[in-house]
Parts: structure tokens; C-alpha cells; sequence
């Protein structure tokens, strides 16, 4: 999540995405895209939440393609994720990023998910957003589309 992207400097937090080239940052005003590198079909992407922030990436697939989201690790139990289908959007709120858009099954949000596997209903651009159930907390997790 190799390409180094930089998160919250001031919380002292950094995402990264290992084997993609990806933006600077994995804030939800722009998501960050997951480029697996050539040859392979995974990416581990790794950073550091404060309370109540998000990361947000994006995942293009094919429809029929199994996705597996995991995270490695589960020490952090409070880390939870989303996946919303393609067509997605975010709206900015006072209150934070919401997410309009359909979910996958048991990946929605209040759902508090700490994985996800499923095959892929349609072609486009997904969103993975990671967040907290409850204070801050770090991740690690590997994204896997094949």
C-alpha cells in the first residue's frame, strides 16, 4: 500500500502500499488507488488512524472476480472496513465523509467488518474505506483480486 504514501505526519501515522504506485495520501477527499505491480494479484496496504479518521482506497475489478480483503494484524480489533460498489461517492459533512452508495453484503457500514472475501458482482471501481470502531488504531491488511 513499493510506494511510500504519507498519512496524518502530525499524528506521526504513515500509510503504504507494497507493489503499487499510489498518491501521497489515503485521506477519503481522494482515494487512493490500488495498482497491484505486474505479475501479481495482492497488495498490503498499512497506516495509522487518530479517532475518527478514514483511509479510503479504491480497487478496479472485474465483475466475477474474487476479492479478499484481510487484515494481519488482528491485534487491532478495533480496525474495521466497508467496501462499497461501483458507483460510489463520498460527500463531505461537517461531521466527516459519507459514503452514498451500495455496500457489499457484510461489508456495510455499522457492520464493524475486519475482513471480507466475496466474488465481485460488477465491473468498476470499488471503495475500501478503513476506520475504528471505537479510538484510533493501525492497520495492516492485504487486498487480493483475482
Amino acid at each position: 500500500m513499493g510506494c511510500v504514501g504519507l498519512k496524518h505526519l502530525a499524528a506521526g501515522a504513515a500509510a503504504l502500499l507494497v507493489g503499487t504506485a499510489a498518491p501521497a495520501v489515503a485521506n477519503c477527499e481522494r482515494p487512493a488507488p490500488i495498482h497491484f505491480a505486474r505479475g501479481t494479484a495482492s497488495a498490503e496496504l498499512s497506516g495509522g488512524l487518530a479517532r475518527g479518521e478514514r483511509d479510503c482506497f479504491t480497487i478496479s475489478a472485474r465483475g466475477g472476480q474474487r476479492m479478499t480483503v484481510t487484515q494481519t494484524n488482528r491485534g487491532e480489533d478495533n480496525v474495521v472496513l466497508q467496501i462499497y460498489r461501483p458507483s460510489w461517492k463520498i460527500v463531505p459533512s461537517s461531521e466527516g465523509p459519507r459514503f452514498n452508495g451500495s455496500a457489499l453484503e457484510g461489508a456495510e457500514e455499522g457492520r464493524d467488518a475486519h475482513n471480507w472475501a466475496g466474488q465481485l458482482p460488477t465491473t468498476g471501481s470499488y471503495l475500501l474505506v478503513i476506520g475504528t470502531s471505537r479510538g484510533g488504531g493501525e492497520y495492516l491488511m492485504r487486498v487480493e483480486v483475482r
